[in-house]
């Protein structure tokens, strides 16, 4: 388990004061409440938190606090949210991309962010 801080870092570095809201496409990001257990879709606020909690694979990473909630990845409980992004975003065109990101194993912090921030972008279902 590492701390989480250099993704933090990372992320708030990355997004700064990006807000989801301001997206040129709509944007849908998940993220697992440990404490409800319950699967929550974010469609505004800021960026960096909630970027950093989706790749937040449990084991790997400590659950990042946001919002008063212990989130981790979305995906361990919908991988590729289409029932989510339907309810969004109805009408029109979704794109879904599910990335297999199963070969080689990340040899640093780096590049297990970077895996793990290629996947949420690459789930992100957006309508033009």
């Amino acid at each position: 388990l590492t701390s989480g801080l250099f993704q933090e870092t990372l992320c708030k570095e990355f997004f700064q004061n990006l807000h989801i809201e301001d997206l040129p496409v709509k944007l849908l990001v998940t993220a697992v409440d440990l404490r409800t257990k319950e699967l929550i879709n974010y469609t505004a606020g800021p960026v960096a938190p909630v970027v950093r909690a989706s790749g937040n694979l449990p084991i790997v990473f400590p659950p990042c606090a946001h919002d008063g909630r212990m989130l981790v990845d979305g995906g361990i409980m919908s991988n590729l949210p289409v029932e989510s992004v339907a309810s969004y975003a109805p009408g029109g065109y979704t794109l879904a991309v599910d990335v297999d990101l199963s070969p080689g194993i990340p040899a640093s912090d780096a590049e297990i962010l970077s895996r793990s921030t290629t996947s949420t972008v690459s789930e992100i279902l957006s309508r033009s």
